[in-house]
């Protein structure tokens, strides 16, 4: 396909590779800050709390799954994760 055709891609395709460009660059910098543990636990508690939101709303069109409280526990176990690991 030839690139000026990129106004034609879906929006949220468009937004999934901003948002990779934003990852891979926030990444790049933190990795050596912060160290490989304490980047992936961080990003995986942030992909999961975005993941509750997308459910909870329905966004890009998934079926809506309301958030409760075992899904608001494993996410908390998460980012207790990450916190431990960081220390």
């Amino acid at each position: 396909e030839k690139i000026g055709d990129w106004q034609s891609l879906p929006k949220p395709y468009l937004l999934a590779g901003i948002f990779g460009l934003i990852l891979y660059l926030t990444l790049s910098v933190t990795l050596p800050r912060i160290g490989v543990a304490n980047s992936v636990a961080l990003l995986i508690a942030a992909q999961l709390g975005t993941a509750l939101l997308i459910d909870q709303f329905g966004w890009f069109d998934v079926p809506i799954h309301t958030i409760d409280i075992p899904r608001l526990v494993g996410v908390g176990l998460m980012i207790v994760a990450a916190f431990l690991i960081s220390r």
